[in-house]
């Protein structure tokens, strides 16, 4: 996580690790938004085993998804920083 600092005139110099991934230069336009609910790193959203097991189902028999389509997603699910499913420890 990188961090910057509001000066008294309200600029913030974006961090160089952040322009260098975000391939930001001189004159480039930074659009901020303000998203007040949603899961983030430090608020992370709650996944429990029955609704795991809800979405295999739902995506094998309404969306026809084959085990390894099924197993990425899941797998996706469970690397996500902005997500915690439950007894995900022992996966």
């Amino acid at each position: 996580m990188s961090r910057a600092t509001i000066t008294s005139k309200g600029q913030v110099t974006v961090p160089k690790d952040v322009r260098e991934q975000l391939k930001l230069g001189a004159g480039d336009v930074v659009d901020f938004v303000v998203e007040n609910d949603g899961c983030t790193r430090e608020t992370p959203g709650w996944i429990n085993r029955v609704v795991l097991c809800e979405l295999v189902w739902v995506l094998e028999s309404s969306y026809r998804y084959d085990r390894s389509q099924v197993a990425d997603v899941v797998e996706n699910l469970l690397k996500a920083d902005d997500l915690v499913v439950e007894d995900s420890n022992h996966a």
